[in-house]
């Protein structure tokens, strides 16, 4: 549970921040999405809650959106950090060796 509040911590203001620049431009269906995602996060309580908004996020690039290269840019060091998560999670959960 601590996993996933640190998780939720880092990414919802990162999602917000995607959604007010969509916001700005009028693009609903990109917000849409992202506000979808925001409700995940926001959601999530245990590590397949996180899981699942990962494997929603890595479908980005297939929505078939265009984005400006600002949201271009918010949405990359989005997924890096949900990246960065997921790797720190599979890490946690792994056996040592």
């Amino acid at each position: 549970m601590e996993f996933v509040e640190s998780a939720r911590l880092q990414l919802v203001p990162l999602i917000t921040d995607v959604i007010d620049e969509l916001d700005d431009d009028g693009q609903v269906l990109e917000r849409s999405f992202f506000t979808m995602r925001l409700v995940q996060a926001n959601q999530m309580q245990e590590g397949s809650d996180l899981l699942r908004l990962f494997l929603e996020l890595s479908t980005t690039a297939f929505q078939g959106f265009s984005f400006t290269p600002e949201q271009a840019a918010q949405i990359d060091e989005l997924l890096a950090v949900a990246e960065n998560i997921s790797f720190a999670l599979s890490a946690s959960t792994g056996d040592a060796h």
